[in-house]
């Protein structure tokens, strides 16, 4: 074998964007336009839920979403190519940040680009066809515990400053703070439970799509509520600055 054909042959990098755009007529725009709003109604909310869920704020989910799925937009291979949250990923991204916070995550993020490539580059995604089924298996049941387990802070409205990582640290940190239960989150919760619950049952997306609406107003009223309880509690905290700061020179 020569040192010709021994290299690794890359394909040529052609974005499917541009073969896509030949063309492009008000029929097909309008299919996109729905398209893509019914890919932001399920995106957008699941993307603040994946962040919150990560320990990270709404917003980081927000920019996230946007961010990747216009540069897969724009730089994919692909006119079927799919981007945005997953959920396997909430554990992993939990423990990064709960250990070594937010700044290394982001160099977390680029290194597991550089493997991918290197991976692509060297044709390692044949192997996956050897990993048991078992184990793929096991592995998505065990996220899935540990996302379920995640959200029973929130559910039960248990006021917990930081949630540990671990399972079983979780379990010990949830039934330490049971004192702290509130009933109308509880409820809300129940609710939106209730109503996913429903719509997949009975095949309705309406259901679907008012509890997605909910959800987020209820987020949204949330935030704009601890927004407005820290600019009281700084105003507060000026005022009272200023206060000391006149009295000894009244005095």
């Amino acid at each position: 074998m020569d040192a010709a054909s021994s290299r690794i042959s890359l394909a040529s990098f052609r974005p499917r964007l541009r073969d896509a755009l030949r063309g492009y007529d008000t029929t097909r725009f309008q299919k996109d336009l729905g398209a893509g709003l019914t890919v932001a109604i399920v995106a957008l909310p699941l993307a603040m839920a994946f962040a919150i869920a990560s320990g990270l704020s709404p917003q980081a989910g927000l920019w996230t979403a946007i961010i990747a799925g216009a540069l897969v937009s724009l730089l994919g291979g692909s006119h079927v190519q799919i981007a945005g949250p997953a959920g396997a990923f909430i554990v992993i991204v939990y423990g990064i940040v709960e250990r070594h916070g937010l700044a290394n995550l982001l160099i977390a993020t680029a290194c597991a680009g550089v493997l991918l490539f290197a991976m692509g580059l060297l044709r390692l995604g044949n192997l996956v066809r050897y990993v048991p089924v078992s184990i793929v298996i096991g592995f998505t049941n065990g996220i899935a515990v540990l996302i379920a387990l995640s959200q029973v802070k929130d559910w039960l409205g248990l006021e917990v400053a930081k949630m540990p990582a671990d399972f079983f640290a979780q379990v010990t940190t949830l039934f330490s703070h049971l004192h702290t239960f509130n009933p109308y989150a509880f409820a809300l919760g129940t609710a939106c439970l209730g109503i996913m619950m429903a719509s997949a049952l009975s095949g309705c997306t309406v259901l679907a799509v008012v509890d997605t609406a909910a959800s987020v107003a209820v987020g949204t009223v949330g935030l704009a509520a601890d927004a407005a309880i820290g600019t009281v509690r700084i105003t507060g905290k000026a005022v009272g600055a200023a206060a000391d700061a006149v009295l000894p020179a009244a005095k």
